[in-house]
């Protein structure tokens, strides 16, 4: 079984290496046509050096193609662009790669299951329990939490940090959040201890 899982690990590996190579991602900023990572380059500008739209031709523009998601959930995505396909999410969690020039999706990449522990389970009153508070909230981020669950072990993510900081350019955790978390933790630890 472990032979298995290295050689799905490194074939997946394989390929995406073959598709946007580590050199390619440090060096985006000289392919402007393409957007390698979530902000553009490492530099996290969030800004294009293309120059074909300018203020006197912004106006003749024209709408080419939508892409309609197969969902009815909001959510907000950040597509990557790698030499002329698109690769973007729709909920619960699955990658599309979408033809840039035609809109045509080439193929969904990946079905990510939701993750989603409801209010009444007992892992999210544990979670409360020891964070000592009770608000409850949902990411459209895919996380391997939702296979634990899949696999019938209860999940909930929860951690250090909020959401209104993470994922956006000079995200951060505070100090106090880290030593709620290690209280948390230390919580968590005393109560698997005692059961």
């Amino acid at each position: 079984m472990t032979h298995r899982i290295l050689l799905i690990v490194v074939l997946l590996s394989a390929v995406v290496q073959a598709q946007v190579s580590y050199d390619r991602l440090l060096r985006a900023g000289a392919e402007p046509h393409n957007w390698l990572t979530y902000s553009g380059t490492y530099s996290g500008h969030r800004y294009s050096t293309l120059n074909q739209i300018t203020p006197q031709n912004v106006r003749d523009l024209e709408l080419k193609w939508v892409f309609q998601a197969r969902s009815l959930e909001k959510f907000e995505a950040t597509p990557l662009v790698v030499d002329g396909v698109m690769y973007t999410v729709q909920p619960p969690n699955d990658i599309v790669a979408i033809d840039a020039g035609t809109g045509f999706t080439i193929e969904p990449l990946s079905e990510i299951p939701v993750l989603d522990a409801g209010p009444e389970t007992e892992i999210v009153g544990l979670a409360q329990e020891l964070s000592g508070r009770t608000e409850l909230g949902k990411v459209s981020f895919g996380t391997e939490g939702s296979q634990f669950q899949r696999a019938g072990i209860p999940t909930v993510v929860c951690g250090p940090g909020s959401i209104e900081q993470a994922h956006k350019p000079n995200e951060f955790i505070a100090l106090e959040q880290i030593r709620q978390c290690e209280a948390f933790v230390g919580r968590l630890i005393e109560r698997a201890a005692a059961a």
